[in-house]
């Protein structure tokens, strides 16, 4: 039970490197799981450092979807079946998009969100079959006929989507016993990074590929469960030492990465949570001054600030305000010797982040907004990939419907269709229905090439090449030569926006070929792999991202801002209560947690989002983190320079509070101690949310002076 920053990939790695050295396990005999590629490619670089790269490349070391699928592959291939094919993002929601577009002509349905409830429904092993017929989702229409529809078109492509990969594989242990039998007795042990966001489909395949006496090994952390909206299942971490009798659990509490002030800030925020395991991180031999003495400064009854060391507490008027401070205490950071690449400002909700961005363009501050348009999603990229897909495999369907359209031949949605007729009627694929389809020069110059290609194909680093019989045909050239060929080059080379970061971005992708031997390894990795993660790339810019886009990373200052009630936690948490709100404040917690050596928290009485002003209070997680003794109520201030206004604030509607309003402020109550008004009432009633998490109705006469 591994709490924040206090090593667990580094217990993981000296495990394995323990049961392949002490114990003389064999590395292949060895599965170590997690869930996304960086974490990955860091687990393979550091065992390498460990046992050398001959032992380690040995161990069974990937995401869970990586490692099902090349079992999948050595299956199918034991079996003398044909190879499945990988759809990815992109083409899943190509799939839905012609599933739904004809009742979709209001275009309220978000296609998007179709398609993460079926990755949703395929990750909590819900059976469709046992679904009333007219079982109706509100936002988009008949789940089961959209699902079932779904799941026929990849029958058809002989396609598995990310969500079919652990069915799939679930399918062939339960089904296949013999299989089933050779794989638990094949692993000696089983080891799972991150286990707290495992869904219900990874937890069963961990169960299906363990056996008695169990050798499981999992590392986690409760608090850090952040990802429920995405399938994590809280129970399978709350539930592992009932179901594992013998399970031992060691609590890693020593923090190697934040100050002390910094991990006491994050202790009372998570405290406050009941469904956890209990722990309290502290740090591991913490040398310099741990500050007790709260300083504070207060420009207005609005714009308070209090700090304790190295974590800063700001209440201000407004987001222009609080842009204001971040931005200027970035310009304080970087004059005190901090790198732009070691600062983050990390929020809810992107929605909140443009007065930040507004402040940080007008003090040229270089920044990244993470979380934008990844690497592999660019139209240019997606277009080359499909002309590689149908390349390789011409049963390809979705590629041949792109990669046809790219550049422009002529062959529009009734030319595919006319395809799709001759291919259904003659037993084909859409591309040996393109010469049957009529004279369409363009389409039988791109039936050819493709054929052509596909011919050596399989032939990448084994042999010459069309036009380069006496040299080897690296994946590198094929690719070039498929980019040339293709007209795609030609398209880029002549455009008049972007061509240089196009043409880099082309350049970039064919050099990621070089590291890959053949067409195969490379197509799976590319479906694989969602995006080249941007929070990698660490360039000397300050970092604006999502709290969620910020786990696994570390800053030397963190900037938390938008600490309200309806932003964090959101007013949906808030209406449901229970494990949402609890989410809410692990969220809270992680973000707290990514500080190494500097923490401010900010909330503000008014925002500008979506186009109009809002008035929250102070979020309790903001009134949870404060240390206790904070004396909100000392006068002995000095005033700090007072900022103007931006003007969207001068226009402020009248029926906003006025001074005398006890709404958004801090008070204190005899019985339930320190809490921020979240509504005022005529009849001199208040509804307060205290500090423990409780929220109340008090009168006036009840607050403290």
């Amino acid at each position: 039970m591994a709490g924040a920053g206090t090593g667990k990939t580094t217990v993981l790695i000296n495990r394995l490197r323990h049961l392949i050295e002490d114990r003389d396990i064999a590395g292949y005999r060895l599965v170590a799981m997690t869930f996304t590629n960086k974490a990955s490619l860091e687990m393979k670089d550091r065992l390498f450092n460990m046992v050398g790269e001959e032992k380690g490349k040995t161990v069974q070391l990937g995401t869970f979807h990586g490692l099902c699928w090349r079992w999948i592959i050595g299956y199918r291939i034991k079996k003398n079946l044909s190879k499945c094919i990988l759809i990815d993002d992109n083409e899943q929601l190509k799939l839905v998009k012609e599933i739904v577009r004809p009742d979709n002509k209001d275009k309220l349905i978000d296609y998007k969100e179709v398609l993460e409830s079926i990755q949703r429904f395929k990750d909590n092993l819900y059976d469709i079959q046992n679904l009333p017929t007219d079982f109706k989702d509100p936002s988009f229409g008949n789940f089961k006929t959209i699902y079932l529809s779904y799941q026929s078109k990849l029958k058809e492509l002989n396609g598995l989507d990310f969500g079919d990969i652990l069915l799939y594989m679930l399918k062939i242990l339960e089904e296949d016993k013999e299989y089933g039998s050779y794989m638990r007795n094949r692993f000696h042990s089983i080891l799972v990074d991150e286990f707290q966001d495992t869904n219900r489909s990874q937890y069963k395949l961990i169960r299906c590929l363990t056996k008695p006496p169990y050798n499981l090994f999992c590392v986690g952390d409760d608090d850090q469960l952040i990802y429920q909206w995405r399938g994590a299942n809280i129970d399978n971490i709350r539930g592992l030492p009932k179901e594992f009798k013998e399970l031992t659990t060691i609590k890693l509490e020593e923090n190697y990465r934040s100050t002390p002030n910094i991990l006491g800030t994050a202790n009372r925020v998570i405290c406050n949570n009941k469904n956890r395991f209990e722990k309290k991180l502290y740090a591991s031999g913490y040398k310099g001054k741990i500050c007790s003495k709260v300083m504070e400064n207060r420009s207005s009854d609005l714009n308070y600030e209090s700090s304790i060391g190295d974590v800063i507490h700001r209440q201000l008027d407004n987001d222009y305000d609080e842009a204001h401070h971040i931005v200027q205490d970035i310009v304080n950071a970087i004059k005190n010797g901090y790198s732009y690449s070691q600062i983050a400002i990390l929020i809810r909700s992107s929605t909140i982040g443009s007065k930040i961005e507004e402040k940080l363009h007008l003090f040229s501050i270089p920044f990244r907004v993470v979380g934008g348009k990844k690497f592999f999603e660019y139209k240019d990229i997606q277009d080359l990939i499909s002309y590689i897909k149908i390349s390789h495999s011409p049963t390809h369907n979705l590629a041949l419907s792109r990669s046809l359209q790219t550049p422009k031949r002529g062959c529009g949605t009734a030319y595919i269709e006319k395809l799709k007729q001759i291919s259904y009627e003659d037993g084909t694929t859409l591309l040996e229905s393109i010469p049957k389809a009529g004279k369409r020069p363009k389409a039988v110059e791109y039936y050819e090439m493709i054929k052509s290609f596909n011919e050596i194909s399989s032939s990448v680093g084994l042999c010459g090449s069309a036009g380069e019989s006496s040299e080897t045909l690296t994946l590198p050239i094929f690719i070039r030569n498929l980019y040339e060929a293709s007209g795609l080059k030609n398209i880029i080379d002549n455009s008049t926006e972007n061509r240089e970061s196009r043409q880099g971005r082309i350049e970039s992708f064919i050099d990621l070929s070089n590291r890959f031997n053949n067409l195969d390894t490379f197509l799976d990795y590319l479906t694989l792999v969602s995006g080249i993660d941007s929070a990698d790339d660490v360039d000397g810019r300050v970092s604006l991202m999502t709290i969620h886009s910020s786990k696994g990373l570390e800053f030397d200052i963190v900037f938390l801002a938008g600490l309200e009630e309806g932003i964090l936690p959101t007013f949906n948490s808030i209406n449901d209560g229970g494990d949402k709100l609890e989410e809410e404040r692990r969220i809270t917690y992680v973000g707290i947690t990514r500080a190494k050596k500097k923490l401010v928290l900010s909330c503000c009485r008014e925002r500008f989002v979506h186009g109009k002003v809002v008035r929250n209070a102070p979020s309790r997680f903001y009134i949870e983190s404060l240390p206790p003794i904070v004396s909100l109520t000392d006068t002995n201030i000095k005033k700090p320079k007072k900022q103007k206004k931006h003007r969207n604030f001068n226009k402020l509607e009248k029926s906003l509070t006025t001074e005398n309003s006890l709404q958004g402020k801090i008070i204190k109550h005899k019985s339930f101690g320190t809490g921020v008004v979240i509504k005022e009432d005529e009849s001199d009633l208040l509804t307060v949310a205290f500090k423990n998490g409780v929220v109340k109705k008090i009168e006036k006469n009840e607050i403290q002076n």
